[in-house]
């Protein structure tokens, strides 16, 4: 037992060691890779992927034609005769409090100056000005009117008449395929605005986004008049499979060497459990092979794998969303030793909880605030023994606005993300923290720039993706908390098993796609990024820039047979540091099927 403990030990304080040695000089000087930095970078980046990719939202646009200011060549004032000098324009009539920006839009779009000289074609261009304001903040069913007056009093009037929403009513009958309307017609939480509201068509989007978020749920809307005065009904036709679970199964080759390349997933979704259009996960991940085992003279084996489960909760409530997450990650690595062979492993846990509410929408934009508090633990081993100067427990909060523009066709998208340590949930600080390597107090700024363009070249449907993610810190950074690069997640062209991992950095990624079948695409991938920050002075280097071609795309079996979904890329590296080690050809994957 002696001999036991003095061996755990030895390897206890080489892997230690190497520990708060920078990540390219564990590389080239330590026989032992520093499997924890990777594997939790790997699995973060893992994680937030298929987070992704299963918690995804329609942007959901209600065409709403403007009124067109048909008044011949008249586009400003003070152009026609006979005219009055106005001196002053006033919106009146119920609510008019409310829409005071459409008179602060039409005086701005017709260019009125005080005393200018106006006439009828000049009083209309103003109303169809405010129609048109109120129209793009999705006030619909709302009118701008011109009553008759006296124009040589020096005022103009304009009035306006609110439209209201008269009743919402939610489809219930059903057929042998679908559960309809009163699975969730019960609370009708997705809907920002009730019977009685004035009508808003941003209102209307938010809702369908909204009853539309969980994928086994389709729901279209439609509006009539309603029967009292100025009022719109609301018709929604939503049905639901009578099934509300999907399950999935998924392979891929993300893994690593040392605890194996490739990673089984299954994934049980929920979809409107309680009705209130909720959408629940739970997705276990395992590596099932081309991973290390070693045997001793004794004939023990101690093998290498890596396992990890993710669990999501969020519930929709008009503009606003309460969401949970939770990842759990365990691993091993077998590892020889002079006598013997060690099982060096560790375990993290991941949770946020938090609210988003979208702040800002019409046709042409969507403006977003999420704020969350989060708790991380992670602790590594050898065998059963705890390798304290590894502890990590921290917890903060952060918060994310973000932003996007839809132009013509394309979407292009914003998010600022400012992340803080606190002493929340207990937070110790890390060992880094003595020599002023890292701290659980951290301050992180995040910034997200997404691209998304379509286009038509020779009569093929083409699109361009570009996405950048920059990171910059403001305190020290344990590695957790770095940013990683080399990749299929970051810089692709590179195989995973090593990372250019610093305080700050950036990365873009480029997409040009081909879609030479429906659902079916062929697309070329170059990607590049750099690290810098006080680690990154001791890498190897710090630029990585690689390519990739790839077929991906789904394969719908029809009805009750599910969809498989695939990806196929070969990448190579274009730019990297000659000591950093990776292969010249990464062949990826990832197949998926669910029902």
């Amino acid at each position: 037992m002696a001999h036991l403990s003095f061996h755990l030990l030895g390897a206890g304080a080489l892997i230690a060691s190497t520990f708060f040695v920078p990540l390219s000089y564990a590389q080239s000087n330590s026989s032992i890779p520093n499997t924890a930095q990777f594997e939790e970078q790997r699995q973060q980046q893992r994680d937030t992927f298929q987070q992704s990719q299963r918690q995804t939202q329609e942007d959901v646009r209600l065409e709403s034609g403007l009124q067109s200011a048909n008044i011949g060549a008249l586009s400003s004032l003070g152009q026609e005769s006979p005219c009055f000098p106005i001196e002053h324009v006033e919106l009146r009539g119920e609510k008019s409090a409310r829409f005071q920006f459409a008179l602060g839009e039409a005086i701005g779009r017709a260019e009125f100056r005080v005393g200018q000289c106006i006439g009828v074609q000049g009083l209309e261009l103003l109303s169809v000005h405010a129609q048109n304001a109120l129209i793009e903040r999705g006030f619909t069913t709302s009118r701008i009117v011109l009553e008759a007056q006296d124009l040589s009093q020096g005022t103009v009037y304009l009035t306006v008449i609110p439209g209201y929403i008269g009743s919402i009513r939610i489809n219930h009958s059903d057929n042998n395929d679908s559960i309809y309307g009163g699975r969730v017609a019960w609370l009708q939480n997705e809907l920002p605005a009730s019977s009685g509201d004035v009508f808003n068509l941003r209102d209307i989007e938010q809702g369908l986004e909204n009853y539309r978020r969980v994928p086994t749920a389709q729901a279209q809307v439609r509006i009539e008049a309603g029967e009292a005065i100025n009022s719109s009904d609301v018709y929604i036709d939503w049905r639901q499979r009578i099934v509300p679970f999907r399950f999935s199964l998924g392979l891929d080759n993300s893994g690593s060497q040392q605890t194996g390349r490739y990673i089984g997933t299954a994934t049980l979704s929920g979809d409107n459990l309680l009705g209130l259009s909720d959408l629940f996960y739970i997705s276990y991940n395992r590596s099932l092979g081309d991973k290390i085992s070693l045997r001793d003279e004794a004939g023990n084996r101690t093998n290498s794998h890596t396992d990890s489960y993710s669990l999501h909760y969020s519930i929709p409530w008009g503009h606003w969303q309460l969401f949970y997450n939770q990842n759990y990650h365990r691993y091993h690595q077998a590892i020889a030793g002079a006598y013997e062979n060690y099982d060096y492993n560790g375990r993290s846990l991941n949770r946020e909880i938090g609210l988003s509410r979208v702040l800002y929408r019409d046709s042409r934009r969507k403006t977003q605030l999420s704020a969350k508090l989060w708790q991380r633990r992670s602790h590594n081993y050898i065998a059963d023994a705890e390798i304290e100067v590894q502890r990590k427990k921290m917890g903060g909060w952060q918060a994310t606005l973000s932003h996007k523009e839809f132009i013509r066709q394309s979407t292009l998208g914003f998010d600022v993300s400012y992340r803080r340590g606190t002493g929340i949930f207990g937070s110790e600080q890390p060992a880094e923290y003595l020599f002023g390597e890292g701290t659980s107090r951290m301050r992180i700024i995040t910034a997200d720039m997404h691209w998304h363009i379509p286009f038509t070249a020779a009569r093929e449907n083409f699109s361009w993706d570009s996405r950048v993610h920059a990171q910059w810190n403001k305190s020290p950074l344990v590695t957790q908390d770095q940013l990683a690069i080399g990749g299929r997640y970051t810089v692709r062209g590179f195989d995973g098993e090593y990372y250019l991992m610093a305080e700050r950095g950036w990365y873009w990624r480029n997409d040009i796609a081909w879609q030479y079948q429906p659902s079916h695409q062929l697309y070329v991938g170059l990607d590049v990024g750099r690290v810098s920050g006080p680690s990154a002075d001791l890498l190897v280097g710090q630029t990585l820039a690689g390519g990739a071609v790839g077929l991906r795309g789904q394969l719908d079996m029809g009805g009750r047979w599910g969809q498989w979904y695939y990806d196929l890329f070969v990448g190579t590296p274009l730019k990297k540091p000659t000591a950093f080690k990776t292969k010249n050809t990464v062949i990826g994957f990832t197949v998926n099927y669910s029902f």
